[in-house]
């Protein structure tokens, strides 16, 4: 919900192709890393950067740990990005 959140805000809601879940556990530790791939299309340069800062600049635990960029379409005006973000729970 919190990425669902930052992306209405950066105006790209509607641009989420999909979300995929995933957790593992910290070997002899109480806590899970939970990672979620996160799919954009046809995203500006401008509203990527701002989805970036929202997640990036909020005291949450939610950090970007991997990102793949590329044009989208054969204008190229738009970008696609796939997002990797994490959190750690107890």
């Amino acid at each position: 919900s919190f990425l669902d959140r930052s992306a209405g805000n950066a105006g790209i809601k509607d641009r989420i192709a999909y979300i995929k879940p995933s957790g593992s556990d910290i070997n002899q530790s109480d806590f899970k890393v939970f990672q979620v791939e996160l799919k954009l299309q046809s995203i500006s340069l401008h509203q990527l950067s701002a989805f970036l800062h929202s997640i990036e600049a909020d005291d949450s635990l939610v950090k970007i740990k991997k990102a793949s960029i590329v044009k989208s379409g054969q204008s190229g005006e738009g970008i696609d990005a796939i997002l990797w973000v994490e959190t750690i729970a107890s």
